[in-house]
């Protein structure tokens, strides 16, 4: 009877453990700035970490027009530096249309490969266009599109 007994607490157990191992991360559905700066964090370890692959991830492969064409412009730009600095800010959010828009400050410290020749200090005001989809909510536009470049 007690092996039994043990049996089923352990099948109970396993059965629970799997349940919660195969669940869904819990995602913010509604838009905020909160959701606006995870979104940002993700660009900014992409840079930070020198790391194309991270910074793509934030955008929506499937939703953002002319992806291809920026994720290889992107690569571009990652082989003329070295090294990136980042500072961004979001100063506003809003809704449109379903989708989340982020005004963010940005400031970008570019240290080229080539020792000679100094860093390149960019600012500018992005503004951010995010959809929420399957793997939660993820840039689809940015303007101005040359920022990164």
């Amino acid at each position: 009877m007690r092996r039994l007994t043990l049996c089923c607490f352990v099948a109970v157990l396993l059965s629970t453990t799997l349940c919660f191992a195969f669940e869904e991360p819990k995602q913010d559905a509604a838009f905020s700035e909160g959701v606006a700066g995870g979104v940002i964090d993700t660009v900014r370890n992409g840079l930070v970490g020198h790391n194309p692959e991270v910074m793509l991830s934030a955008f929506d492969r499937d939703k953002m027009a002319g992806y291809n064409q920026f994720a290889d412009q992107l690569r571009a730009f990652f082989d003329q530096y070295e090294s990136f600095r980042v500072y961004a800010r979001v100063t506003q959010t809003a809704v449109e249309n379903g989708r989340g828009i982020a005004m963010v400050e940005f400031q970008l410290e570019e240290t080229p490969r080539d020792p000679a020749v100094p860093p390149i200090r960019k600012t500018g005001q992005l503004r951010l266009v995010m959809e929420r989809g399957g793997k939660g909510w993820k840039l689809v536009d940015f303007s101005p599109r040359n920022f990164f470049s």
